[in-house]
C-alpha cells in the first residue's frame, strides 16, 4: 500500500513494488518509528480529507510495505591463542588457521539453507581484538532464531575445540532485531536474500556501539544515522 507518495501533478501514486523503485530508500518498522526514526526527519502524513498535501511540502516520500521479519546474528572472533606456547611452533601462523576453519564453519551453515545471506569478514586493523566476524540474515518467517542461535553456537565450539585445533579463542555471539535498513537500488523484495557485490575493491564496515540505560540509550536511537555517517 503506498500513502502519501506522490506522483506527478500532486496525485497519490498507486501501489509500487521496491523492485520498481529508483532512489535511495529508509527502511523501518511503523511500531519501531517513535524509538528509532531518526531526529530531524519528519514523517508525513495524509490529510483527514484523504488529499496529499502541497507536493512543494512534501520532501518525503513514503511507502508501506510488508514486516521483513528479518534477525541478524554476528559472531564475533577473537585472535587464535596456543594452548601450550612452549610447544607452538615459529611456522605456525594461527591466523591463517583461524580464517581456515572460520571459512569451513561458515560454508557447512550456509549449505544448511537456514539463513538468507551471510558474510564472513576479515578485519582490516592488525593485532584488532576481532579478526574475524561472521554476519547472517535470518527470515523469522522461515527459520526459528532461537533455534538458529542455539546451532551456530554448537557449531562454533564444536569448529573451534580447542582439544582438536590446539588453540583457544573467545566466541561472542549476539541476535538482533532488525529495526532499521539504509538501501539503494536495485532494491530486492521484502524476504529475498539481500544482493552483495563481490570484488577486490569491496570493503564493509562494522560499528559497535555500547550505552547505558536512560538519556545515552535514548540520544543514540535517535541520532544513529548521524553516529554512523
Amino acid at each position: 500500500v503506498s500513502f502519501n507518495s506522490y506522483g506527478k501533478d500532486n496525485i497519490i501514486e498507486n501501489s509500487r513494488t521496491l523492485t520498481n523503485l529508483d532512489r535511495d530508500c529508509f527502511i523501518i518498522p511503523v511500531h519501531s518509528l517513535d524509538r528509532f526514526l531518526p531526529e530531524g526527519v519528519p514523517m508525513p502524513k495524509p490529510l483527514p480529507n484523504g488529499n496529499s498535501p502541497d507536493k512543494k511540502n512534501a520532501n518525503l516520500h513514503v511507502m508501506e510495505v510488508p514486516d521483513p521479519k528479518l534477525c541478524v546474528l554476528c559472531h564475533l572472533m577473537s585472535p587464535l591463542e596456543p594452548i601450550d606456547p612452549v610447544l607452538e611452533s615459529p611456522l605456525v601462523q594461527p591466523l591463517f588457521k583461524q580464517r581456515l576453519t572460520a571459512g569451513e564453519l561458515f560454508n557447512e551453515i550456509g549449505q544448511s539453507k537456514t539463513a538468507l545471506t551471510g558474510m564472513l569478514l576479515a578485519n582490516m586493523e592488525r593485532n584488532s581484538e576481532f579478526p574475524f566476524i561472521t554476519y547472517y540474515v535470518i527470515n523469522s518467517n522461515q527459520t526459528n532464531p532461537v533455534m538458529f542461535y542455539n546451532n551456530i553456537r554448537t557449531a562454533s565450539l564444536t569448529k573451534f575445540d580447542p582439544r582438536t585445533i590446539k588453540y583457544t579463542a573467545a566466541h561472542t555471539l549476539d541476535l538482533y532485531t532488525e529495526v532499521a535498513s539504509i538501501c539503494r537500488p536495485p532494491i530486492h523484495e521484502i524476504g529475498m536474500s539481500l544482493s552483495k557485490t563481490h570484488t577486490p575493491s569491496t570493503g564493509y564496515m562494522v560499528s559497535v556501539y555500547k550505552v547505558f540505560e536512560g538519556d545515552d540509550r535514548e540520544k543514540f536511537e535517535r541520532n544513529w544515522l548521524f553516529w554512523t555517517g
